[in-house]
């Protein structure tokens, strides 16, 4: 884990490989939509659970973070903007991957 300059800390679960699912008991779930002039929209959803902000981008790629003090629609747009820098090259988040026959 790595703390962030705002003093929250942050998981990227990609890099361990388990991915985590949305319990039904999140408390706040919501898709976000991050819209860009020039460029794609970023897609991807939020939920609340326990402490523990999870943002997963619309390719699967996931970040957790603990709440704290901040605010979860804010900090959910800044990790799904970092999971949008971090992508591989393959393309924006809001394209789904490509499939040949």
């Amino acid at each position: 884990m790595e703390s962030g300059a705002s003093g929250f800390s942050m998981d990227c679960d990609a890099e361990s490989g388990m991915a985590k699912k949305r319990p039904s008991s999140a408390a706040d779930y919501a898709e976000i939509i991050i819209q860009r002039k020039g460029q794609p929209a970023l897609q991807g959803e939020m939920w609340v659970a326990e402490g523990l902000l999870t943002v997963t981008s619309s390719d699967g790629r996931q970040k957790t973070a603990q709440v704290g003090n901040s605010r979860p629609a804010g900090l959910a747009r800044l990790m799904l903007l970092e999971l949008d820098e971090e992508r591989p090259h393959g393309g924006p988040l809001s394209h789904s991957p490509e499939t040949t026959e």
